[in-house]
């Protein structure tokens, strides 16, 4: 009897580490499937109601922590629908309502949107709410103009912004093309690609986040190989022509063609 239960005890033993072993083999051993859910899925936008009832009259202290957690979390998918719904929209437009006056906000939020995250109709609604609590800032104005006449084809727009700009001291020698860009605004003839070159180029001088740096300079690529590339391939004397992109590498010849040896994508600036 005593013999049997002793049997029983092993048994019992052996069956609890087997279970143990195969517990630490699926768990260890095995690489569970990845499941990537979009920032746009999963980020919490909440109703202006709700920060008014939390926010105790601490508007400043809420827009500050919601700054925070936008800057950790910000994302670089495109988000092309035209339907402001865009959770980093969502986000700068509640923080805006919270703190007015908050520039970085307007400045960062409107080129965030419209240079990273392709969320043109986003980025005119907070560079336009910016102007509106600054109405002579370079930036802002510099910026909207340039996502009003490039992006959104919306020439008076661009006009209102380009305007405000020559009200600035010696904005002409700052932005030399701006009598240029804004005769063409009046005439309702988008930008060429020179025009949005030399734009890229005073923007990306100037620029100070890391992140629409590296996407102005994408940019600034795709732009020079378009302008190269077209003169190299359809003008017989090309001696004028660039022969290197703006990496310094030299654009390669192909059954005939000259092709850039870095892919991009083919801007949509011009007719």
């Amino acid at each position: 009897m005593k013999f049997t239960s002793l049997r029983n005890i092993l048994s019992c033993t052996l069956l609890v580490i087997s279970f143990l072993a195969l517990s630490y083999h699926f768990n260890y051993k095995l690489i569970p499937p990845k499941i990537n859910i979009d920032k746009q899925s999963s980020a919490l936008n909440f109703k202006p109601a709700f920060y008014d009832l939390i926010s105790l009259g601490h508007n400043k202290m809420i827009s500050s922590l919601l700054w925070i957690t936008t800057l950790l979390e910000m994302d670089h998918s495109h988000y092309k629908i035209r339907d402001l719904n865009s959770w980093m929209y969502l986000r700068f437009s509640q923080i805006a309502k919270l703190d007015p006056y908050f520039y970085e906000n307007y400045i960062l939020g409107g080129t965030f949107l419209s240079i990273i995250k392709d969320d043109i109709i986003g980025a005119e609604e907070i560079l336009k709410l910016g102007v509106s609590y600054y109405p002579l800032d370079y930036g802002l104005n510099y910026y909207g103009g340039f996502n009003a006449f490039y992006e959104l084809k919306d020439y008076a727009r661009a006009i209102f912004y380009w305007e405000n700009l020559e009200k600035l001291p010696g904005i002409h020698q700052k932005f030399p093309m701006l009598n240029g860009l804004i005769n063409k605004a009046r005439a309702n003839k988008s930008g060429d690609l020179n025009s949005a070159l030399i734009f890229m180029q005073n923007a990306y001088a100037n620029e100070q986040n890391e992140f629409i740096k590296k996407r102005l300079h994408k940019q600034l690529y795709a732009i020079k190989a378009e302008l190269d590339l077209t003169c190299l391939n359809e003008i017989q004397d090309n001696q004028k022509c660039s022969h290197f992109d703006l990496e310094g590498k030299p654009y390669v010849k192909k059954e005939g063609r000259y092709t850039a040896p870095l892919k991009y994508k083919r801007p949509n600036y011009g007719n």
